[in-house]
């Protein structure tokens, strides 16, 4: 295993192994995040390993309530009218009864549509399906696409095999443990109304709305963080950075912050090997129906208007650039998403600098952010302690592996959440890495900032 804790210009990156997932710990919502990774000249006791396997555990086995109640498709209106549905998981106690005091919440827009999150998330929880299933198809690697046409897509299908299901899905066990998730289809996605923006203005302050619609809720405390895995965890950032909001923490992984340099045409030229398929996928998804909203004689006719205005939101657009042959002939779409200066183009960039609640990232070195991931934490202006970046050498869909288990974004949540004021450590089955509360984190400003090696962990001190 090999680990490398970099601490530069106030950020820490810490770097993992495809093969040695080190467990990041650390608080929701007001309580600063917390990471240090292991140095040079200690190792963890066996108390640590001892209370991270007991951490772990709790985490993983039997939670405070039995249960999980869905209220479906839920209308959110926002602020120009458009009405979002989401799905919302509240625990239930061994009564059957849905849990009424309120609960910290956590919200995640997607626009990939909740139902495919709910299948995930029913798959993920049947005993002896899912983790099978995944053992084979990493096995052999059955959709290793790479160096044909179809490369993106087979990409996007490995990502379901990452770990990414459980991390986008909804957690059975961190509901059942105390908490309210809520999952939002995008506008023009999904069942909600209204055109996809693509991570544009509009979509960003519907992020900011929900966040406040949640808080407002008899069931949540006014508590709410943001999670998301790739185009979810740009919206969580993207929803923290508004004037307005109720978000109070972010998590997320493999996130972006300037997505036209980072995916859409990084290096100028347009990514012809992922962009089209995705964008289709969206394209597609979103026309799926409400089929109960048919049988029973509620189906949402402003869906389906919605949905012919906009059949192919973007896709023209890019069959437009792709057929473009000089830089002379750029069509007026094209030109609005490329040119920096456009208020399109402004509207779906980044603004990481006006994040004021703790942020945790996780990133690798192969994903298609890359080059944000780094830059969006240095611009954030907090404190060391409330920002955290952990960077591994893998892809999009293997930082999913590095935050999917409930066990670590248990950690996350829980630790001010549920008033824990003692360290977390979690343990894996190659190390345990100790995270200790803000009062006794060392790592900062302060220290000299390096960077350390370590091809064993826990670190052999004998030497």
């Amino acid at each position: 295993m090999s680990i490398t804790s970099s601490w530069h210009t106030g950020w820490n990156v810490t770097r993992l192994r495809r093969h040695g997932v080190a467990v990041v710990v650390a608080g929701l919502l007001v309580m600063p995040f917390v990471i240090v990774a292991g140095t040079a000249s200690a190792a963890p006791s066996a108390s640590d390993t001892a209370r991270a396997a007991e951490w772990t555990a709790t985490a993983d086995g039997p939670q405070k309530y039995s249960d999980v109640h869905i209220d479906w498709d839920v209308p959110i209106r926002m602020s120009d009218g458009t009405i979002l549905k989401a799905n919302v998981y509240r625990p239930m106690d061994s009564a059957g009864r849905v849990v009424s005091k309120p609960l910290p919440t956590i919200i995640n827009m997607t626009p990939y549509t909740k139902l495919l999150y709910m299948l995930m998330e029913s798959a993920t929880s049947i005993p002896g399906l899912y983790d099978p299933i995944t053992r084979v198809i990493n096995r052999f690697d059955l959709f290793d696409l790479a160096g044909t046409p179809l490369s993106g897509m087979g990409e996007q299908i490995r990502m379901l095999t990452g770990g990414v299901a459980r991390t986008v899905a909804v957690d059975r066990q961190l509901v059942k443990s105390g908490y309210v998730q809520v999952v939002v289809d995008v506008r023009g996605t999904g069942f909600s109304q209204g055109v996809w923006d693509g991570a544009g203005q509009r979509e960003q302050d519907d992020v900011a709305e929900v966040s406040l619609w949640a808080a407002r809720q008899t069931w949540s405390t006014n508590m709410v963080g943001a999670t998301g895995l790739s185009y979810g965890a740009i919206n969580a950032l993207q929803g923290a950075q508004q004037p307005v909001s109720a978000i109070k923490a972010v998590f997320a992984a493999a996130p972006g912050s300037d997505v036209v340099q980072d995916v859409i045409a990084p290096g100028g030229g347009i990514a012809v090997g992922f962009i089209p398929l995705w964008v289709a996928s969206i394209d597609t998804l979103k026309w799926l129906p409400d089929l109960q909203s048919i049988a029973t004689g509620r189906f949402d006719w402003q869906w389906l208007a919605d949905r012919v205005a906009s059949p192919i939101t973007f896709f023209d657009t890019l069959l437009r650039a792709f057929f473009t042959a000089s830089v002379h002939d750029i069509p007026p779409d094209v030109r609005d998403v490329i040119d920096p200066n456009h208020p399109f183009r402004q509207g779906i960039l980044g603004h990481p600098d006006r994040i004021g609640v703790p942020t945790f990232l996780i990133g690798g070195w192969h994903d298609l952010f890359t080059n944000s991931e780094p830059d969006v934490i240095a611009a954030i202006r907090l404190p060391d302690s409330q920002k955290k970046l952990l960077m591994g050498t893998v892809t999009t869909r293997r930082s999913a592996r590095a935050w999917g288990r409930t066990a670590r974004r248990r950690g996350w949540m829980s630790y001010s959440a549920c008033g824990s004021t003692s360290g977390s450590k979690v343990s894996t089955t190659a190390s345990t890495v100790t995270v200790p509360p803000p009062c006794t984190n060392k790592v900062g400003p302060g220290r000299a900032r390096r960077a350390i090696h370590v091809r064993r962990w826990p670190i052999d001190t004998s030497t």
